[in-house]
């Protein structure tokens, strides 16, 4: 998931931020899963669906702060990262 969102990271600025907390989420998840769904008493099913439903707010409040919250001054890798990305074909 983080190659297929590598090239949006310089449009949304917290998406690094978001992205690192989902891969802390989900290696607690394997060290833990299976505790905690014993704990909670719930599925396997259900503790997925739930699993799935904190990595999709994470990556959308990632988004969302990112457009709400914009960076102030792009840093100059930022600037040279966003040219990299554009289509030479397009005059700007």
């Amino acid at each position: 998931m983080y190659f297929a969102l590598a090239g949006l990271l310089h449009k949304f600025h917290l998406l690094k931020i978001a992205l690192a907390l989902i891969l802390g989420f989900v290696g607690l998840k394997m060290l833990f899963g299976h505790w905690v769904e014993h704990q909670l008493g719930i599925s396997h099913n259900t503790f997925a669906v739930l699993t799935l439903c904190v990595i999709l707010a994470l990556l959308a409040g990632g988004v969302v702060l990112s457009l709400l919250l914009p960076k102030a001054v792009p840093t100059e890798g930022e600037r040279l990262a966003e040219k990299a990305t554009q289509d030479p074909h397009d005059e700007v």
